[in-house]
């Protein structure tokens, strides 16, 4: 399972991505319940409310932050930066904020990020599920019995 990918960006720029990780959800918050989807094609459908709203515009900054990694841009000049969640006037020439990302920049990378989360899901369903083990009122698995402890209780084996 792929868990971080190089994409191409619109205006040229390659960069490497990963899905949201866990910590990376956690840091959210609460989500809306039930949580809609707001990428076109949206479905027509009654207004965000402001928590749903404040979710997805939080959920939007924490993936060009936290789910990238330098955009090398190849020039001339050559240039990388890092995406940054920061007033424009404070960033260093290897920053740029994410109101100063390209708006189809920033969808691409929405958008890959996205698949590659879909991917991530669909390779865990992959794997093999353990049989549970028997509990206490399961039948056991056949050709198993009991066996009397040394107290005269039957114990499994």
């Amino acid at each position: 399972m792929k868990t971080r990918k190089e994409i191409t960006l619109p205006s040229g720029g390659t960069l490497f991505i990963r899905p949201p990780s866990m910590f990376d959800m956690m840091d959210l918050g609460e989500m809306p319940s039930p949580p809609r989807r707001t990428t076109p094609p949206a479905p027509a459908a009654a207004p965000l409310t402001p928590a749903e709203l404040s979710w997805h515009v939080r959920s939007t900054k924490m993936i060009l932050r936290s789910c990238t990694g330098l955009i090398r841009w190849a020039g001339p000049p050559p240039r990388r930066a890092r995406i940054v969640d920061k007033p424009f006037d404070e960033c260093t020439a290897e920053e740029i904020t994410i109101e100063d990302l390209a708006d189809d920049d920033a969808a691409a990378i929405l958008q890959a990020v996205s698949e590659l989360r879909k991917e991530a899901a669909a390779a865990v369903k992959t794997f093999p599920q353990a049989e549970p083990a028997p509990g206490p009122d399961q039948p056991l698995p056949p050709g198993q019995t009991l066996a009397p402890t040394p107290d005269g209780n039957p114990a499994p084996h």
